[in-house]
């Protein structure tokens, strides 16, 4: 038994697809049905039916012969199958088989063409089928009125297969091409979000190696440097200057006075807390409020002035030149 069946999904909606036994056995006798007429040990077996018995369809389909029998008694009570038994075996009909296997007219018109053709000439053309990797020809079959029988048609596959890795390849590199550019877009926004807290575009000024800002920022990536799996890598002069505007802007903006952000500095940098968070100028600056209270209430708590009153607490009860000394090296 070879080929296969069609099988329309509308069968869900058939009356018997939720009853097993019923959809099971029909389903069987779809595929055991002729899909043409032939001759069966003498019996003429047309288009949809197929010669069996209840003991042959019972062991075929894994039901019993109760269930089969109760199965073929419901398909023939909504006219789906026929039945004409003889003394030896039953010829079973599936009604309107041509609508659950329809006939396509383009497998018709190919099986027609192969009939027409002379046996001769279909061996001649399977020969030359054979030989297309060394020629590089395609054998096709021709139907017209005027002609019937075979044509070659030369193909260059080489260039074929040629023009389609060139195509494959400029696929890649565009694809390549727009990664690296929403890479880059990337980088630049990363880039300019430095200064996304203040809002401001970075001052255009260069910082010495020596100044405020420079060492302030140098104490930050070096505390960011020392921390167990920091997998970030080292900043250059560029982003270096960049987080130095930004120390700038504290100091030029946000009004806050050397000394402040050295203390906070200081603290942030050695609290076991901030120092794992405060890893640029930028997230220094935008938690800057916090950390300077926090950093005034631990030094009132050390000096025993007691409280934790931010007002009650000066920001000039220390030494800070001394203070900026031990800081900056």
């Amino acid at each position: 038994m070879n080929g296969y069946i069609k099988l329309h999904r509308n069968l869900v909606n058939w009356t018997w697809y939720k009853d097993i036994n019923v959809k099971t056995l029909f389903l069987h006798c779809l595929i055991k049905a002729a899909y043409s007429e032939c001759n069966y040990k003498g019996v003429i077996i047309k288009r949809g039916q197929f010669m069996s018995t209840l003991e042959q369809l019972s062991e075929e389909t894994g039901l019993s012969i109760s269930q089969v029998r109760t199965a073929i008694k419901k398909l023939k009570q909504t006219n789906d199958l026929e039945t004409i038994s003889s003394n030896r075996s039953t010829l079973f009909c599936v009604v309107n088989y041509d609508t659950y296997q329809n006939v396509d007219k383009r497998e018709t018109d190919e099986q027609e063409v192969e009939k027409e053709i002379p046996i001769e000439a279909r061996e001649e053309i399977q020969k030359d089928n054979k030989q297309i990797a060394n020629k590089k020809q395609i054998i096709i079959i021709l139907k017209t009125p005027e002609n019937q029988g075979k044509q070659v048609i030369e193909i260059d596959l080489e260039n074929e297969m040629t023009q389609l890795d060139d195509k494959q390849m400029t696929n890649k590199s565009q694809t390549r091409k727009k990664y690296k550019e929403k890479e880059e877009f990337k980088n630049n926004k990363k880039t300019l979000s430095y200064s996304a807290y203040a809002k401001e575009e970075p001052h255009s000024c260069n910082y010495a190696p020596e100044s405020f800002e420079m060492n302030c920022v140098n104490k930050i990536i070096a505390t960011t440097q020392s921390l167990p799996y920091n997998n970030k890598k080292e900043k250059n002069l560029k982003e270096k200057q960049i987080e130095c505007d930004i120390i700038n802007q504290m100091q030029q903006i946000d009004k806050i006075n050397k000394s402040d952000i050295l203390t906070a500095l200081e603290y942030a940098l050695n609290d076991s807390f901030w120092r794992i968070h405060v890893k640029s100028a930028q997230t220094f600056r935008k938690h800057f409020v916090t950390i300077i209270h926090k950093a005034k209430v631990a030094h009132s708590k050390f000096s025993g002035k007691g409280g934790n009153n931010f007002n009650n607490i000066t920001s000039r009860d220390y030494n800070y030149n001394e203070l900026e000394r031990a800081l900056l090296g």
